[in-house]
């Protein structure tokens, strides 16, 4: 299951990722111009406390720009990115590892003194001029390393960066701590906002990665990301605040040890409870929501399930993920076919009564209107399409009769009119066929005599439409043989009018098929011409549709 994010979590951890990456990159190059310039303030930024050191300084910077490449999960990032990324992690991490064991040995490399070197004046509260805290080594030597597997395609890389921002973001909590509990004396050679910026970095590098891990918790609309979101802030907080003031009213006689340490313990545990009791009212109104949601997603569910049009949804890669039962009888699968599968449908913004033709499984065409829609989710991306489709194979069938028997009726009464005016027979049958296929809207149309000769022809006097020499080839007789059993023949024979619904499977047809299958017919009729009770000819008529001459078609013609 697709996890949920809620929109607002994401934008503002997206943006505190960046807030961080660059508040680094600003902080060191603040404190370095603090350093160039000989201001002590620009390096202390809290009059008369210890100096952020110049190595502090340019690890920050290195952090806030390998940060700032990394932050956001790019599938193609240029290789030379990642080897920048690389250098800057595995030079904060040297750094970091090389400081704090030169606190633990007392060892004196010199890389303290490489840029700037400081006066006794810049060493208050510092080990020895130019060596950064220990807090602070081991916090750079946990960033380096975390930052580059921020890239890590394995599960173990992805969860080692963030146990490792966890680790820095701790870490930097002692020196947070030196100053809440004792503000005027040193215990961990840390500058105050180094540690606030540690701390903060810390956040940023998880939240640099929202896909799992601890970000995507941070970032899911889920209970356990309103949890952590609710609860988190207050486990940090409440504890420093408690154990600033315990301290500062023991310090001023207010209360006994044993005093403070039970007020201490006795305000942080109604804090964290009223917190945890709003946490929960918040939660049981969400889960409120989520149910009416749910509710109504179950009855929108249960009316496209019973629907009889057809409904279903697809991915941007064309990927059906839900078929209904509706969907089912018009298109002739099952859900099960077509589930995971890929159905080409129009694609873009909405298209309301979108007109086309499909085809069943059984291969047999239908008409369908479409309705096709985006489907976003709550930061408003498209993320699927919609599709709903109505069977109208009867409507459009119904129109296109009604539209074929108002055009045989125009045609006829035209036909009507050109006898009333003809002078020449033959002529006036040219025209009576031009009529049949032009306005009536048939394939072929001609007009057969007769003839009184030993093979019993039937010589055509008069034809229109697509014809292209089948005529000429057909070699049509009325006699009774192979060629004059067919319907043209057989209808001068029999003085009966003969309908072929379907040329291709009508034996009739056997002599002339591939003939006519070439020409584009699929259906004929063929209707005699008689003065008295005497048959002089027939009437034949082709059209490309199967089973276009139903009864009511034959009887207007």
């Amino acid at each position: 299951m697709a996890n949920r994010t809620d929109p607002r979590a994401v934008k503002f951890l997206e943006n505190l990722s960046t807030f961080c990456s660059a508040l680094a990159i600003g902080f060191g190059i603040f404190v370095l111009l603090g350093w160039g310039l000989h201001q002590r303030i620009l390096t202390t930024i809290f009059p008369n406390q210890i100096a952020v050191k110049a190595n502090t300084a340019i690890c920050f910077v290195m952090s806030g720009l390998a940060l700032w490449f990394v932050r956001k999960e790019l599938p193609r990032r240029a290789r030379s990115t990642q080897t920048v990324v690389l250098a800057l992690s595995v030079t904060i991490c040297v750094i970091g590892v090389v400081s704090f064991l030169e606190f633990k040995y007392g060892w004196s490399l010199g890389i303290d003194q490489w840029l700037f070197r400081d006066g006794a004046e810049d060493a208050l509260g510092s080990i020895r001029p130019g060596l950064m805290s220990p807090v602070t080594a081991l916090g750079f030597a946990a960033l380096g390393p975390g930052i580059f597997l921020l890239d890590a395609k394995g599960r173990w890389g992805r969860w080692m960066a963030q146990c490792l921002a966890v680790m820095a973001g701790t870490i930097s909590m002692f020196g947070i701590l030196d100053f809440v509990l004792d503000f005027h004396k040193v215990h961990t050679y840390i500058a105050l906002p180094t540690a606030l910026l540690l701390l903060l970095f810390s956040i940023g590098m998880i939240a640099a990665r929202l896909e799992w891990g601890i970000g995507r918790l941070l970032a899911t609309a889920r209970i356990g990301g309103t949890l952590v979101r609710r609860l988190l802030p207050a486990a940090v907080c409440i504890p420093l605040v408690i154990a600033y003031f315990r301290t500062k009213g023991y310090a001023a006689g207010l209360y006994s040890e044993w005093t403070g340490v039970v007020i201490m313990t006795v305000s942080a545990t109604f804090l964290l409870t009223m917190v945890t009791i709003w946490t929960a009212f918040v939660i049981d109104r969400t889960d409120t929501q989520r149910e009416q949601a749910q509710e109504a997603e179950r009855r929108l569910a249960s009316i496209v399930t019973a629907s009889y049009d057809g409904i279903f949804w697809q991915n941007l890669d064309g990927i059906v993920t839900s078929w209904n039962s509706g969907a089912e009888a018009i298109y002739g699968y099952s859900a099960e076919e077509m589930v995971g599968h890929s159905l080409t449908v129009a694609q873009g913004s909405q298209v309301h009564h979108f007109e086309t033709v499909r085809i069943r499984k059984d291969g047999q065409a239908f008409h369908v209107s479409l309705s096709v829609s985006p489907v976003k989710d709550e930061t408003g991306r498209v993320v699927g399409i919609s599709t709903v489709a109505r069977d109208i194979t009867e409507r459009k069938l119904a129109e296109e009769k009604t539209e074929r028997m108002n055009r045989t009726l125009r045609a006829l009464s035209e036909c009507t009119e050109r006898l009333m005016k003809a002078t020449d027979e033959i002529t006036m049958l040219q025209q009576v066929t031009e009529v049949v296929v032009k306005v009536a809207g048939y394939r072929m149309a001609w007009v057969g005599y007769a003839r009184q000769d030993e093979y019993q022809t039937v010589q055509p006097v008069a034809a229109a439409g697509f014809e292209e020499g089948y005529l000429d080839a057909a070699h049509i007789s009325w006699a009774d043989v192979e060629k004059g059993r067919g319907p043209t023949g057989s209808c001068i024979r029999n003085g009966q009018a003969l309908v072929c619904h379907d040329v291709f499977s009508d034996p009739r047809l056997g002599p002339w098929r591939e003939q006519a299958r070439r020409q584009g017919y699929r259906s004929s009729i063929a209707i005699p011409l008689k003065i008295g009770t005497d048959v002089i000819g027939a009437l034949t008529i082709y059209a490309a549709e199967l089973g276009r001459f139903d009864a009511e078609e034959q009887q207007r013609l």
